[in-house]
């Protein structure tokens, strides 16, 4: 009778622990999806704007993520450990430019090896991929990640949590 009680609680708790998991992914995957969608419409007014005042298209990237930094800076992330990051790939390497998150702006590297066995969410976004993933972040932390392709500004973007 024991053995039966504790077989149905363990079944019970997996249950509702892959039920969560799943959850947390759609979740990861719909706010980046989200965020995708947010960029592209300011990517869109910034280029509308360049292009009235005749300046060179070469600044829409560059101004759209100043437009984001400004938005980002006065949030924290969401959930203890999640956040955003926005990178692009740069002669071989990946180059982080944004980090929404509570964590201390150092904790974000300046590059990394594009062909390097950390940031997988942000190599696979950069390689045109979208979708979830359970792996490893540019920290080597072990994270559940949706990432997105931005192809219009060559740009990716990771929405993460910790699995710890």
């Amino acid at each position: 009778m024991a053995g039966v009680a504790m077989a149905v609680a363990v079944l019970s708790i997996w249950l509702l622990y892959r039920t969560a998991f799943t959850e947390q992914r759609h979740q990861l995957s719909n706010l980046a999806q989200t965020q995708v969608q947010a960029i592209l419409t300011l990517a869109e007014h910034v280029s509308a704007h360049i292009a009235a005042k005749g300046l060179p298209t070469e600044r829409i990237q560059t101004s759209t993520m100043s437009w984001i930094s400004t938005s980002l800076d006065n949030t924290n992330g969401f959930a203890k450990s999640g956040e955003y990051i926005i990178g692009r790939r740069e002669a071989g390497n990946i180059v982080f430019l944004l980090r929404n998150a509570g964590g201390a702006p150092q904790d974000l590297p300046n590059l990394v090896s594009f062909d390097s066995y950390s940031a997988e969410p942000m190599r696979r976004a950069l390689s045109g991929k979208s979708g979830t993933m359970t792996g490893h972040d540019f920290a080597n932390r072990n994270v559940l990640a949706a990432y997105e392709p931005i192809p219009a500004l060559g740009l990716g973007i990771v929405a993460k949590i910790d699995l710890a």
